[in-house]
């Protein structure tokens, strides 16, 4: 009588179950940790949120303050333009007539 004969498949399949769990494992392993690293940046996330919060608080009396200066300051700024481009409009004049002068018609011939 033979005996059985044992597939040489049987290893194969052993191994390539035993490597199908062991990926799965490993999915299941970086799911978990996808979960856990969502919960803590999440918790993170809370931190940040209240920190601008305060900051928006803490700095909102400045910004009123900077924008009182600056309304302030408007009316002085126009002032200042308005005298520079005076004066540019003024030095150009003055440089027009200056080479007007010297292109006198030559009348001695």
């Amino acid at each position: 009588m033979s005996s059985p004969q044992v597939s040489p498949c049987k290893s194969t399949e052993a191994f390539a179950d035993r490597f199908c769990c062991s990926r799965i494992q490993a999915k299941r392993l970086r799911l978990a940790w996808i979960h856990a690293e969502r919960v803590r940046l999440a918790e993170r996330l809370k931190v940040v949120e209240n920190l601008c919060e305060a900051d928006d608080e803490s700095t909102a009396p400045l910004k009123k303050q900077v924008e009182a200066h600056v309304e302030a300051m408007a009316p002085s700024i126009e002032k200042y333009l308005e005298e520079a481009r005076k004066s540019l409009h003024e030095e150009k004049a003055a440089a027009a007539a200056e080479e007007t002068k010297g292109l006198e018609p030559n009348t001695s011939n």
